[in-house]
């Protein structure tokens, strides 16, 4: 992997985490199937909102755990991202999403310091969960081991 990649992926992780934090919160309640889930524009529309939200810079550690599968197993790690002051610039623009029952697959940007484009046409999923759409852990434990292979990393085995 080349140092760019490396420091991307890195930057990706660092936004995930946005700024503050605290102790306490929820987690996502576990998914529960329905066969009436929207797959038209409102459901893509939600994606979108869940994966430029979590993505998005700032915020509390909490908001980024609600918009997370599995949220809280992430907690010590989202917070530990969060302190680091170079995730201030980085967002994520979704450019298209693909609804499939209880999941979504989901093409993005990773955009930096005035939106400039840092890693185009990268892809993850989105679940349905509790009756709302989030970044499914998949995405973001794939992205964490990009990070650091070797590293543990609570909530993704």
């Amino acid at each position: 992997m080349t140092t760019r990649r490396c420091l991307t992926v890195l930057a990706v992780l660092v936004a995930l985490a946005g700024c503050g934090g605290s102790s306490g919160g929820a987690t996502a309640p576990p998914a529960s199937p329905s066969p009436t889930i929207d797959t038209g524009p409102a459901a893509q529309a939600a994606v979108t909102a869940a994966w430029e939200g979590f993505f998005k810079a700032g915020g509390s550690v909490d908001n980024h755990i609600a918009l997370l599968e599995e949220g809280e197993k992430f907690r010590a790690e989202l917070t530990k991202q969060a302190s680091d002051p170079a995730s201030k610039d980085l967002s994520v623009k979704v450019t298209g999403v693909v609804v499939s029952g209880t999941t979504a697959a989901v093409t993005y940007d990773l955009l930096g310091k005035g939106g400039a484009v840092l890693l185009a046409g990268s892809t993850g999923e989105a679940v349905y969960v509790g009756g709302a759409w989030v970044v499914s852990k998949k995405t973001y434990c794939g992205l964490v081991s990009l990070q650091d292979p070797n590293g543990a990393h609570p909530g993704c085995a």
